[in-house]
């Protein structure tokens, strides 16, 4: 499956938007393998491996300006990574982030945009992830100044 992801994202790297097609067919694999999974496989962790697909291909379509897209597949990686619990709030915090840049960038969106940030940050410094919670206040601040400017 990473395989896969990873393959996604060099095609978008080497062809733009004209690799969408072929990124979103090594995406289709690569849930095609996931499915294939028997439920209980040792080291295999479904919230994990579904999340990062999803957020795989929010970022190719992302880069392919399908920003609608996009933020569906976020929002779904966002869902996947909450059922990891205190284990998925790294990954987490990286698709709000996402999500944050697909809604106001992509979309136009800096309100919905900056409460995402908000929310992601402060859920951030509760999981006593710092870092991440200043990524996250630092882009929440650059979207208020582009909204009021």
């Amino acid at each position: 499956m990473q395989m896969m992801c990873e393959f996604a994202r060099l095609v978008m790297l080497a062809r733009g938007a004209d690799g969408l097609d072929t990124a979103l067919d090594h995406l289709a694999q690569a849930d095609a393998v996931r499915a294939a999974v028997p439920d209980g496989t040792e080291g295999f962790v479904p919230w994990c491996e579904t999340g990062a697909v999803h957020y795989r291909r929010a970022r190719v379509l992302a880069e392919a300006e399908a920003f609608p897209a996009a933020l569906v597949e976020v929002e779904s990686a966002i869902a996947a990574y909450e059922q990891g619990g205190e284990h998925g709030e790294v990954p987490r915090a990286e698709a709000a982030r996402i999500a944050a840049l697909v809604e106001g960038n992509g979309l136009g969106r800096f309100k919905e945009a900056i409460a995402r940030l908000a929310t992601a940050a402060e859920r951030a410094r509760k999981a006593d992830l710092a870092e991440a919670a200043q990524i996250l206040d630092a882009l929440r601040q650059d979207d208020q100044r582009r909204q009021q400017g």
